[in-house]
């Protein structure tokens, strides 16, 4: 279950720098569904949505390169080994958040996405996790930059000279500085992966959604991004400038349950009479 982690994914892209570099990684993740409170009701909802996003700070150019595991565990007991006995996503359930600007295009891009579909072109060893067998986990989440191909409106020459938008990448996930460029919406977050899960047959109960970063990354400050650069560009996080989350949800009964309890409950009164 606990699969080696892409450490790669991090590792290839994180070295020691010369430079002034430091920076945090704040991870976030959410659940959606159609009654508030994250409250669940198999009968009428039995799906809850994930996002994740990312907030950086510090001396750095915005986020590297990232791996993080997402576990599902009782409220009561939310620790290793004791994830909810459920298999987690279907392969469907599971995508990047389109929501990065595509330069040239107005398309929505993805924070894994080269030049011509839009995003921060963050494709290096991408992967949107592995599911543990039977449980509710999954692993080695993540993406990251190596070679910079810098994304730039340039003059090139080929049947006339003219312009066109070339490169993969572009810096500045996680800053707020940088979310009018790299947005569609220019105040909202920095969304990196959405997953949805069927609850179907999961007992009543409170749950935790656990964030667990495992590597993490950030683009090197001082280093012109706008220009292509040879070698690393990143700098590696340590373990405690990485921070994890978490949110709980309950499933509730469903309308008929609950007039079998409510029954229930009348009928032990009248005998206790």
């Amino acid at each position: 279950m606990r699969a080696i982690k892409l450490a790669v994914v991090v590792g290839l892209v994180a070295a020691s720098s010369v430079l002034a570099t430091d920076g945090k990684a704040v991870f976030a993740i959410s659940g959606s569904n159609t009654s508030p409170l994250n409250a669940i009701d198999l009968a009428v909802d039995p799906y809850l949505s994930m996002l994740t996003s990312v907030v950086v700070t510090g001396d750095n150019q915005g986020l590297g390169g990232f791996n993080f595991d997402i576990g599902i565990y009782p409220t009561a007991t939310p620790t290793s080994g004791n994830e909810v006995p459920m298999p987690l996503f279907a392969a469907a359930g599971v995508d990047w958040a389109a929501v990065y600007k595509a330069p040239g295009s107005g398309s929505v891009g993805t924070v894994k996405d080269e030049a011509g579909a839009g995003g921060p072109g963050m494709g290096v060893l991408p992967s949107l996790g592995n599911p543990a067998a039977a449980v509710a986990y999954t692993a080695q989440i993540g993406a990251a930059h190596l070679d910079w191909k810098a994304r730039l409106y340039a003059t090139y020459t080929g049947g006339g000279t003219r312009k066109k938008w070339q490169g993969d990448d572009t810096w500045g996930v996680g800053l707020e500085s940088r979310k009018a460029v790299l947005l569609q919406d220019s105040v909202g977050t920095y969304d990196l992966w959405t997953g949805v899960i069927d609850l179907t047959g999961v007992p009543l109960g409170t749950y935790t959604v656990k964030l667990m970063p495992s590597g993490g990354s950030v683009l090197q400050a001082g280093l012109d991004l706008n220009t292509d650069q040879v070698g690393s560009t990143t700098f590696k996080l340590a373990a405690g400038d990485l921070t994890a989350a978490a949110f709980d949800f309950v499933i509730i009964p469903e309308p008929a349950t609950l007039l079998l309890i409510a029954g229930a409950g009348l009928l032990i009164r009248r005998r206790r009479a």
